[in-house]
């Protein structure tokens, strides 16, 4: 999965958070333990990310950058699960949050989201400029 300087931290807290809890309840089937590869890994910290955001985002907080960027990063993987198009996406992107459900200053700092997606034909980058208006 490609991201941006901004995912990348993201990612690297979710995977601290996943090796945690690996660590503490021993996640196995049977005798074997459950392996998952990192970009599967990667996929699961960020639904719980978005997940966590959208959670504080219903009890009417303002999301701060790592959270606005895991809601928008999940609404783009899930549109390209569901079979929207690259374009679709790209435009779909810069719908998903606004000014009003961000804390002040987040719209500034997040100008550009790039991710990868897997689509029905393969791979492919999402590029939203402005993601929040």
């Amino acid at each position: 999965m490609g991201y941006s300087c901004s995912s990348k931290l993201i990612v690297l807290l979710l995977r601290c958070t996943y090796n945690f809890l690996c660590t503490q309840f021993n996640l196995s089937k049977g005798s074997e333990i459950v392996h998952f590869t990192q970009r599967e890994q990667d996929k699961l910290m960020l639904v719980i990310a978005a997940d966590l955001a959208r959670r504080r985002q219903q009890r009417g907080l303002k999301l701060n950058y790592p959270e606005a960027v895991a809601i928008i990063s999940f609404e783009l993987l899930e549109g390209a699960r569901d079979g929207k198009t690259v374009a679709e996406l790209m435009s779909y992107g810069k719908q998903i949050l606004n000014e009003d459900d961000v804390m002040e200053g987040v719209a500034d700092m997040l100008t550009e989201m790039e991710i990868e997606a897997t689509f029905p034909d393969g791979t492919k980058l999402i590029t939203v400029h402005h993601p929040i208006v």
